[in-house]
Parts: structure tokens; sequence; C-alpha cells
């Protein structure tokens, strides 16, 4: 082998090696950090105070989300990387092009309602870039995301994430958000949803979910991809799920509810 190639390989290989590194050191870091947020959940003192507590889980989940915000923004190799250790804590979903992901995860400064936050990272014409989801208001829980579903279009690719909230115990929601790459940004609050009011973002609803003994289990949203079907969850006038879906069909414009 020609000293040339040779050494062209072993630069390559070296920095392949350094980007595991790097994205590994990354992982350790973020898995870190929301661990003492953890720690500061399911170990808490009887002497601590409630106010003592909130203030340290938000102290910490600042300095997470700044972390994340940071590594998901400024290393492109983020975008594709597992962070296996780190799902154990959060859901981690990722686009089947691999252009698009979101982290969700638990804050922890609520009780029986649960307050998630969320990164959208995603690839805008090679350049990977990373926002949060923003925030309603002071009180809204969000919601953690569990799959990313797409359908591609001429004119761009349209992603459908699901999603679930815990309100308390028993009530719960789940739901469909779509979003878009275009412009160089992402869109998430394109309007693709037909609708007896108008177009729309999304499409949620709320459940009551009994206890695991009486045999319920989570609803969820399915994708039927030969025929550009998104199947919701029916609930019934009680909150209860049906076991039946609504049938949104993507017509290559938007999305209609089928009869």
């Amino acid at each position: 082998m020609k000293p040339f190639f040779l050494m062209l390989m072993i630069t390559l290989a070296g920095q392949t090696l350094l980007l595991g590194q790097s994205n590994q050191k990354i992982e350790e870091d973020l898995k870190t950090t929301y661990e003492k947020i953890l720690n500061l959940q399911f170990n808490k003192l009887e002497s601590d105070t409630a106010f003592i507590y909130y203030d340290s889980v938000t102290h910490f989940g600042v300095v997470f989300m700044d972390k994340l915000l940071h590594y998901t923004s400024t290393n492109p190799a983020t975008l594709t990387w597992h962070f296996d250790s780190l799902q154990q804590y959060m859901n981690i979903v990722t686009s089947g092009d691999r252009k698009f992901r979101i982290y969700s995860w638990d804050t922890w400064t609520g009780g029986t309602m649960h307050f998630f936050d969320n990164v959208y990272q995603y690839n805008a014409f090679g350049k990977i870039k990373s926002m949060t989801s923003g925030q309603d208001g002071e009180n809204d829980p969000k919601s953690t995301f569990y799959k990313i579903f797409q359908v591609k279009t001429p004119k761009n690719t349209i992603y459908i994430a699901a999603y679930n909230a815990v309100y308390s115990g028993r009530d719960k929601a789940g739901g469909v958000k779509l979003f878009t790459i275009e412009k160089g940004g992402l869109n998430d609050t394109v309007k693709l949803f037909r609708t007896g009011s108008g177009l729309r973002n999304m499409i949620h609803y709320n459940f009551d979910m009994v206890s695991r003994e009486e045999g319920v289990i989570i609803p969820e949203v399915k994708w039927e991809a030969a025929t550009k079907t998104l199947l919701i969850p029916l609930i019934d006038d009680r909150n209860k799920p049906t076991g039946r879906y609504l049938h949104y069909r993507f017509d290559g414009t938007v999305f209609r509810r089928m009869k």
C-alpha cells in the first residue's frame, strides 16, 4: 500500500475514533447531569422542604436543557448518535430519513401531573440545528413524543410526531403534531389536518387511563405507510379508549378524515 493512502486511512480512522469518543463524552455528561435530577426526585429527605426540592430540580433542569441545546446544535453527529444510556431516562425518537429528532424528558417538577420538556433537532439543508419546543404558559405540562412518522411530498417531507401527556394518575392525553423543515428552519406550526373547524397543526385527545389490572392498554397512534393513512385512537363519551381508530389520509396536500 502506498504511503499516501496508508496515511489517509490512518487519518480517517483517527477522526472516526475521536468523533465516537466525543459523542460518548457528550452522552456521559448529559446522563450525569440528568441523574442529578433523578437523585433529587428519588432520594428526598424528610427534612427537605418542597421549596428547596423544586428550586434544586429546576436548577439542574435548566443546566440539562442548556447542555442538550449546546451539544445538539454544535455537534452534527449527535443527530444520529444512539445515546443508549440516556434513553433509559428519556424518549429520543428519530425520523426514518434521520433528519429530524425529538428529545423528551420528565422535568420532575410536577406531582401526579408530569411536566415534560422537549428539544427538536433537525438537518436544514446540511446544517444541524436545535430548538426548544417553547412553552404556552407556566402550567403547560407539554408532552413526551414516542414516534415519528413521515410522508414525502414534491415540496418537502412532513414529519408526524406522536405524543402522550400525563395530567394525573388516571387522566392522560395523546395526539400527533406536524413538522416540516423549510426555509432553513423547522416549522412546528404547519397546519395540514383538515377538520370541521379548519386546518390544524395537531390532533389531540384526552382519555381516562384505568388501572392495569383492568386490562386497559394506553392507546397509540398508528401509521399505514402504503396508504399514507394516520390512525388516531377513538375515545368514547366517557373518555375511554374504544380500541377503534379515526382514519386521516394524506391526499397529497392535506390530511383528510375518511368516512
